[in-house]
Order: structure tokens, then sequence, then C-alpha cells
């Protein structure tokens, strides 16, 4: 037997021209397997980043909209107490009637119960900002 013909018996070739001797093969196998992982790792990473990155801002926003909603919603129902109290003077004068009063007392019983609402969804964004800015990562 000729003195190469030993190594190429125990080679794997992958290309005609390239012959890998067997003994290093599972090395750069596992050597690219942890490349992979490594890469698969820092991909992972970089996407939870993004995801409570988005999930704080969202939150923010939020906080933010909901908090003009309940001063929104503040000045409607103050405008229409006082809309209550002009048709109820109105009435009293003789100069308005009865519907017209029920109407401002209809309407304030809204804005009372959309800025009711407006404090609730507010109280609730600010909690979900908090859970949002404490929770463990996953």
């Amino acid at each position: 037997m000729c003195r190469g013909c030993t190594a190429r018996r125990f080679a794997v070739s992958t290309h005609p021209a390239r012959v890998h001797p067997i003994g290093r093969i599972p090395q750069n196998a596992a050597l690219a397997r942890v490349r992979l992982e490594h890469t698969q790792a820092q991909v992972h990473l970089r996407s939870q980043a993004l995801q409570i990155t988005t999930e704080v801002r969202d939150a923010t926003r939020q906080v933010v909209t909901n908090e003009r909603r309940v001063q929104t919603t503040r000045l409607s129902r103050q405008l229409a107490e006082k809309r209550l109290e002009a048709g109820e003077q109105k009435f009293a004068t003789g100069t308005s009637s009865s519907f017209f009063v029920f109407q401002a007392q209809r309407d304030l019983v809204q804005a009372r119960n959309n800025e009711l609402r407006a404090v609730l969804d507010y109280s609730r964004s600010v909690v979900d900002f908090q859970t949002v800015q404490e929770a463990p990562l996953r």
C-alpha cells in the first residue's frame, strides 16, 4: 500500500478537490453548532429587547392618552354642570321649559359617566405601565 492511501481511506470528501480527515469533522460540527446557538441567542436577546421597548412605549402612550381624556372629560362635565345651572335658572324664571332642564340633567349624567370611565381607564393604564416596568425578563 502506498503512503497516502491510508490517509485517503479514512477521509471524507465534501468536494471533489477537498478531502477532510474524519477526526476533525465532529469538532467542526460542534463548533458550527455552538456558533449557530450563539447567533440564535443574540437574535433572541435583540428580539426581547425590542419587545420590551415596544411594550413600555405603548404603555407610556396609553397613560398620556388617558390622562388627556381625564382632563377633557372633566372639562366637559364642568360645562354640563354650568349648562344645567343655567337651565334651572331659566326654568325658575319661566323663560325655559322643563324639557331643556331634563336634557341638561341627562347630559350631565352622561358627562359624569364619561369622566368616571376616563379616570378608570387612566388608573388601569398606570397599573399596566408599572407592571411593564417591573415585569421580570422572560
